[in-house]
């Protein structure tokens, strides 16, 4: 508990390199999926994309349906522009949790990774998917994400017309972005 509270205190404080040291602590002392998760969490905030995701693989062994492991492999994979790869964690996550891939920003980390893999048709799905749900939130980054895929394309009264739903979306939930 004292080192937790401490790793937390170095966060809070902003003291990067105290907290990944803790955090590396409590995860050889103590080990188990949150630890070596949190010491993942740690390094990639550090922009050690490497190191996070051989943490967790770590956490993953403890648990491998641990959904938020998946995603940040994915996330520190696409970092490190491996697309392909970070496409396969995104949908290892997607297959434990149906949802995953379509709730908040994983909709548009995921679909970046395929627009990167020049995937774009099935990112362009995704995005659709998103702007289905239920949650005027996730409809509203659905909406964003189809939006920059128009542009991207060149496709410009396209996304012009997404982000302007978006931004309807956005205002209907009092949202400020």
């Amino acid at each position: 508990e004292r080192l937790k509270l401490l790793d937390g205190q170095a966060s809070y404080r902003g003291n990067a390199d105290s907290s990944l040291a803790l955090s590396r602590i409590i995860a050889d002392r103590f080990p188990s999926n949150a630890s070596w998760y949190s010491y993942g969490v740690s390094l990639m905030r550090l922009g050690r994309r490497e190191d996070a995701m051989a943490a967790f693989r770590r956490a993953l062994r403890f648990d491998s349906l641990h959904v938020n492991s998946w995603i940040n492999l994915a996330t520190s994979a696409k970092g490190l522009r491996r697309f392909e790869e970070a496409i396969r964690f995104y949908e290892k996550a997607g297959s434990i949790d149906s949802t995953v891939l379509y709730s908040a920003n994983i909709n548009g980390e995921y679909g970046g990774a395929l627009v990167m893999a020049g995937r774009t048709s099935e990112a362009e799905v995704t995005f659709r998917r998103m702007v289905a749900a239920d949650r005027i939130a996730d409809r509203m980054l659905g909406l964003r994400s189809l939006g920059w895929l128009a542009l991207w394309q060149g496709r410009l009264y396209e996304a012009i017309g997404n982000f302007q739903q978006s931004i309807d979306a956005a205002q209907q939930s009092n949202n400020a972005l």
